[in-house]
């Protein structure tokens, strides 16, 4: 009896369990089964993304580190070969000339030998603004060039500029190491280096055009490396000197287009602002804190050039730079009316021969004098009265 009811039980229980495990087994399994797929998904989102962000990491310290010439050509270059002047000079102090493409092209190294035991180095760069000449200055200390004098260059058009660090220092040019360096005054700081991290994600994307102009130049338009190459160091000493057998007449054509365009209509309501001048002055707080002896001046510019200022300006601006040199005891190098229209490709950048007899009687003139401690440099940023 009992024996049959064990069979009975048996029978009863064992299919309903079955058909009970069927139909949980069956609702479970897809769902297990989609958990899975998206849990492997994720898993694969996150790996892919972190592999992403450890290569863009190492590709960072590689060009930070070795390559700055990759981030910002026209500074990386300079520095390289400024480095490489200092050691094989290491006797000599240092002498560099901050400023704009009219310095880059204006001031010609070869002359560098008029100043007896100093080391000239050029460190003009094309569409420098203010802004951009503290940052380098800055670069320039955080990465151990000691200058002993800092030549400053003012373009006056640059005194009536108002824009914001963010605007005139684009992130994909910024090293990891300065960002510190940019100017908080004048930037909102997380919105910068929000910036800076979208850009430099992708580095090697951001230095494509520098890689390719450095090492495969015959993979890049013609047009775009003689671009590249008009702004950047022609010799060791950082100068860009107009050749005229490599100038073409398109480039000619561009540059004097590009002054007439911009400057002859901006020049007649140029107005000096606040900031530029702040600028100045925190360039020349940093020299007097480091012990570093600076002056300032301004490039040669064409009569026709000259006459685009608004009527008082040839009174205004001098005038008030020379405030700025007083309060700082240093001197005022005014070249504006050193040379004639024909010596010019485009209104106020020199073609080179003239570069070259500009700053050999520069050099000879006013900047051997003032390293020497003469009355002449000395006493520069006082003529103007």
């Amino acid at each position: 009896m009992i024996e049959q009811l064990q069979k009975i039980n048996r029978v009863t229980t064992t299919p309903v369990i079955s058909r009970i495990d069927i139909i949980y087994s069956s609702e479970d399994t897809p769902k297990k089964k989609v958990f899975s797929r998206q849990r492997r998904a994720l898993l694969s989102l996150l790996l892919g993304a972190g592999f992403f962000l450890l290569i863009a990491m190492l590709a960072n310290i590689e060009v930070e580190s070795k390559h700055p010439e990759w981030v910002d050509p026209p500074y990386g270059l300079r520095l390289n070969l400024l480095k490489k002047a200092v050691a094989q000079n290491s006797d000599k102090p240092l002498l560099v000339f901050i400023g704009t493409s009219r310095t880059g092209y204006g001031i010609d190294s070869k002359n560098f030998d008029q100043l007896p035991g100093v080391l000239g180095f050029n460190f003009g760069r094309s569409g420098a603004v203010l802004a951009e000449q503290l940052f380098t200055l800055k670069r320039l200390l955080k990465d151990g060039v000691e200058p002993k004098y800092v030549l400053l260059e003012i373009l006056p058009a640059n005194l009536g500029d108002q824009r914001t660090t963010e605007e005139l220092i684009p992130p994909s040019r910024v090293r990891w190491k300065d960002l510190a360096l940019v100017e908080e005054d004048h930037c909102n700081r997380s919105k910068y280096e929000l910036h800076w991290f979208g850009e430099h994600c992708n580095i090697l994307s951001n230095v494509r055009f520098s890689l390719l102009n450095s090492q495969l130049p015959w993979a890049v338009p013609e047009s775009s490396v003689e671009a590249y190459r008009q702004h950047m160091p022609r010799d060791r000493f950082g100068s860009s000197p107009l050749e005229r057998r490599y100038v073409t007449t398109q480039m000619i054509d561009r540059m004097k287009e590009s002054t007439f365009s911009f400057y002859r209509e901006h020049l007649k309501e140029l107005q000096i602002q606040s900031r530029p001048i702040e600028t100045i002055c925190e360039i020349l707080r940093i020299c007097q804190e480091r012990g570093i002896q600076s002056g300032i001046y301004l490039m040669p510019e064409a009569r026709t050039f000259r006459g685009w200022y608004r009527e008082d300006w040839n009174e205004e601006m001098p005038l008030r730079l020379s405030e700025i040199c007083r309060e700082f005891r240093i001197p005022l190098f005014d070249k504006r009316f050193s040379c004639e229209d024909a010596d010019f490709v485009d209104g106020h950048h020199l073609w080179d021969e003239t570069a070259s007899e500009f700053t050999g009687s520069f050099l000879k003139d006013d900047i051997l004098p003032w390293v020497q401690g003469l009355p002449n440099g000395q006493t520069a940023g006082r003529d103007l009265n």
